[in-house]
């Protein structure tokens, strides 16, 4: 045993080195294997992708030479077949040996007393350099280029516009007088930058509606480029001085009809991706509750352009009032930010005669928006922000121990202050103002009725001394003129005030007003943000910020959808926009199941049918006389017939529904599988040109709503 287990030890050691080298061999092969595998792998890939590039290349230069020459070499353009026909008659040399062999009588005479093989060799080297042959050649590069762009649709590049829409609006121009035979030469200098996609742009906020400006500014430098480019300016001194002749409407010009730019609705759009849309940046919302609060209060500066009270008079001169004005015009920003009663008219004290009468409240209602913080939890966290949780009992809105300071108005919009005597407005400090007799009079326990938004006044007073004034909505003309007198070269500026009231006692409600300062209070803004968590917040407000966004291109497509329908309505002669829909559902679904049935997918029968009810209307409006025979039998006897044009349109349908399921219009058929650009191909080899023109626009818009319906 010892032995045996002495020489298991003793041999232990260089097994377990040998199994480990063993090991490490296996594991160095298995490294190399999977090393050669990746190498494999990445020559295959470089394989397959220098294969792909190839024939994409083989794809361009198939297309240009296709632009170019026809597959048996020819010219492809008449104009260069004309050209072409022109020189070789007059220019080329092949007169001089038709003139030859006329001279000599036969072609060995002109050989041998004419001197026929010399004008021969010259006639080959005149045909091989022709300037036809040399003009095509000299355009070929600029075409493969153009090409290289075309061919690309829908390749998309930074996520957003495809290369196709990256060639110039003029670049499509020129290439198209060229292969028209317009002009002879065709420049190209290559794509546009892609404007809708800088880095800038794509950086703004989900919330921002990207405009033509924004599009400019981001991409000046690189637009001044492409446009002297466009303008087949290449030196670089002429190209400056272009550059600096431009303003910034023509920028804005080219920019706007090189990115397919349109206005609507307040919300401007681009063509991306084929199909006109507005563009918003990507950027994640990410602000604090009280930052969005500051900004939405500057947007109030709005309604008061001059910032002056006499933009407050003048809006109750026309009628309107500054309640009204905040509904129209900002209340959607304080809607994302707890709320709006929309129902809120006024502010200040409802009824304060002692036995119900309202004469008490007679010019003294504050000039305010409607109540903002409406939903009762951003109210609470507000209050409680304003003036102290332990100070805010939420159940009957009672906050205990207000300070009666400087951020406090009276019922009239008058600043209280310690020592107040002052009349302003006509009324005495004594009559309206707290006399502060003792500190228990400087703290109150109020009832907050809400928030607004109010204007106030600011300046210096006689004595150069800082002043402030709520404005009260006054209809008696006296106190109107006392308000323009006074404060008419004062300032205007936008607070949020949370409107109190002491009902200590039951006969009478005094009103107050506390400022909840924004901008000079650092404290109340950290308040306010330590009551919102941040993340959430924000995640709120993007879903409010998408929300808003889907409304707003809901409401384009729908006002487009009633625009196209409108437009259908009067080219069918239909009664209505909803005869639209029930006449274009009633032929989709019929013709759906013909060509359904004939073995025409969902998607292409789908694509198809604007065209087809289109073909259909414009072949049922062709002059004729109703009643029309449309079907006879063998003896002559009328089988069908159509009274109306409608009828007509009717009978047709199925009879070209009956014709798809029966296999008797196979190249029709045919056509349909192919796609829409097939059948309209098609189409248009069997209609004359004004058919094809009627049909071809109605069907363009049939398309645009027929696709854009939900």
């Amino acid at each position: 045993m010892a032995l045996d287990f002495g020489y298991w030890s003793a041999l232990t050691g260089p097994m377990q080195t040998a199994g480990q080298r063993a090991q490490n061999r296996d594991a160095q092969n298995m490294q190399a294997m999977q090393l050669m595998q990746q190498m494999k792998q990445i020559q295959l890939g470089n394989l397959q992708n220098t294969k792909a590039l190839q024939e994409q290349v083989n794809t361009i230069d198939a297309a240009a030479m296709s632009a170019l020459y026809t597959k048996d070499k020819k010219f492809r353009r008449q104009k260069d077949v004309d050209d072409f026909k022109n020189w070789q008659k007059d220019l080329s040399g092949w007169n001089d040996i038709q003139n030859l062999l006329r001279q000599y009588g036969s072609v060995e005479n002109a050989r041998l007393h004419g001197n026929l093989d010399y004008v021969i060799q010259e006639y080959k080297h005149n045909l091989e350099n022709n300037p036809i042959s040399q003009r095509v050649k000299q355009n070929e590069a600029a075409v493969k280029n153009y090409y290289a762009g075309a061919l690309d649709e829908g390749e998309q590049k930074g996520g957003g516009t495809s290369p196709f829409e990256l060639i110039p609006k003029n670049a499509h121009i020129r290439f198209q007088n060229y292969f028209d035979g317009k002009t002879d030469n065709f420049s190209y200098h290559g794509e546009r930058g892609d404007y809708l996609n800088h880095p800038n742009i794509i950086a703004m906020s989900k919330s921002k509606n990207i405009t033509l400006e924004d599009i400019v500014s981001e991409n000046h430098s690189r637009i001044l480029i492409d446009m002297a480019l466009d303008a087949g300016i290449t030196d670089p001194v002429k190209a400056e001085e272009y550059k600096n002749s431009l303003s910034f409407q023509d920028i804005k010009t080219w920019v706007g009809e090189n990115t397919g730019h349109s206005e609507g609705g307040g919300i401007e759009y681009f063509t991306t991706g084929g199909y006109k849309q507005p563009l918003y940046g990507t950027a994640e919302s990410d602000t604090y509750f009280a930052t969005d609060l500051s900004n939405a209060l500057d947007g109030v500066n709005v309604i008061t352009p001059h910032g002056k009270i006499d933009d407050l008079l003048e809006i109750k001169k026309a009628g309107s009032s500054f309640n009204k004005e905040f509904k129209n015009s900002v209340a959607k920003d304080f809607e994302m930010l707890g709320g709006v009663d929309y129902n809120s008219d006024s502010t200040g004290p409802d009824d304060r005669g002692l036995f119900g009468q309202s004469w008490f409240t007679k010019d003294r209602q504050i000039i305010t928006s409607p109540r903002i913080f409406s939903n009762p939890g951003t109210f609470n966290k507000i209050t409680e922000a304003a003036f102290g949780a332990d100070n805010y009992n939420p159940e009957d809105k009672t906050i205990h121990g207000v300070k009666m300071d400087y951020r406090m108005y009276n019922d009239v919009g008058h600043l209280i202050t310690d020592d107040d005597t002052t009349d302003i407005l006509g009324y005495p400090g004594k009559e309206r103002n707290i006399m502060w007799g003792d500190m228990e009079a400087r703290y109150m326990d109020l009832t907050i009725k809400g928030y607004h938004v109010a204007p106030k006044v600011v300046g210096k007073d006689a004595n150069g001394n800082p002043t402030s004034m709520l404005i009260v909505d006054t209809e008696n003309e006296a106190e109107m003129k006392k308000i323009r007198d006074n404060w008419s070269e004062y300032d205007i500026q936008y607070t949020i005030v949370a409107e109190l009231e002491d009902s200590d006692r039951r006969s009478y409600r005094d009103q107050f007003y506390r400022e909840i300062d924004l901008k000079g209070d650092s404290q109340v803004s950290i308040a306010i943000n330590s009551k919102f968590d941040r993340e959430e917040y924000n995640q709120v407000k993007q879903e409010n910020i998408d929300l808003d966004k889907r409304q707003k291109l809901e409401a384009k497509r729908i006002k487009t959808q009633d625009v196209l329908k409108a437009k259908i309505a009067s080219q069918l002669n239909l009664p209505n926009n909803a005869a639209v829909d029930e006449t274009v559902d009633v032929y989709s679904k019929s013709l759906s199941v013909g060509l359904i049935n004939a073995g025409v997918s969902n998607v292409k029968a789908n694509a198809v049918m604007p065209m087809l009810i289109s073909d259909l209307y414009i072949e049922s409006r062709k002059p004729r006389e109703y009643p029309f025979v449309m079907e006879k039998d063998n003896k002559g006897n009328p089988t069908l017939i159509a009274k109306t044009s409608f009828e007509y349109m009717a009978h047709q349908s199925q009879k070209l529904k009956q014709g798809l399921n029966t296999g008797q219009m196979p190249e029709m058929l045919e056509a349909i599988n192919s796609g829409p650009s097939a059948y309209d191909i098609w189409r248009k080899t069997r209609l004359d040109k004004k058919t094809y023109g009627k049909t071809s626009y109605l069907s363009r818009e049939m398309g645009k709503y027929y696709h854009g319906r939900e």
